[in-house]
Order: C-alpha cells, then structure tokens, then sequence
C-alpha cells in the first residue's frame, strides 16, 4: 500500500523533523563531533533561540523566519546533502526522542516514490 495514502506515517515523520536546516548548512558529525549532546538537548540559549536555531542563525544569517531567496541559496541545493547527513545518524522513530536523528529521508523516499 502506497505510505501516502497513510496520513499517520506523514505526521509522525513531521513529529520528528526537528530543527532540520542546519544539516543543510554543515557536516553536524564532523563540525559538531564533540558537541552532539548538546544539539541533541537543544537547550535554550537566549528569548529568542534554541542552540541548532542560533547555530543556524549564524551560518545562513537570517533570522527564524526564511525567505524564499535565502531558502534558495542555502537550503534547496543541499537537500540532497542534508539528507545524507542525516543518515549518520539514526532515523529510527522508536529511537529518535533519545538519540540525535532524523527521519527525513524516510520521508523523501516516501515523496520521491511517489511521484
């Protein structure tokens, strides 16, 4: 059966799909290697980031808000690099509240199938 027609399978990957853009933006696993405790908490480090959303702040500077020229500068040429980033790290639902990952490439195979 066809995963879209699943409405379930999409928002629990929507669930999981936190704090995405910097993959976009780095090799987490390298630039990151001795601070990956500290992306996995996310803490807050000011009123108005977290430490992914400052991190990503800095690199692609802009602000929260994306707009469509700095999405298509930083963010749509390296969806394909994001998401191999993000295989380093476990895409496993089950897995995801305690350890650092992602499903997103699941759901672009998903995506990508379906077209």
């Amino acid at each position: 059966m066809n995963a879209l027609k699943k409405p379930w399978i999409l928002e629990s990957m929507a669930f999981f799909a936190y704090q995405q853009c910097i993959l976009h933006l780095c090799d987490i696993a390298k630039e990151y290697s001795s601070q990956l405790d500290e992306l996995h908490r996310n803490k807050r480090v000011s009123s108005r980031h977290t430490f992914i959303s400052f991190e990503v702040s800095k690199r692609a500077q802009h602000a929260k808000g994306i707009s469509e020229k700095v999405f298509l500068t930083y963010y749509l040429p390296n969806v394909d690099r994001a998401i191999e980033r993000a295989e380093k790290f476990t895409g496993s639902t089950s897995l995801l509240l305690d350890s650092l990952g992602t499903n997103i490439p699941e759901l672009f195979r998903i995506l990508r199938s379906a077209i």
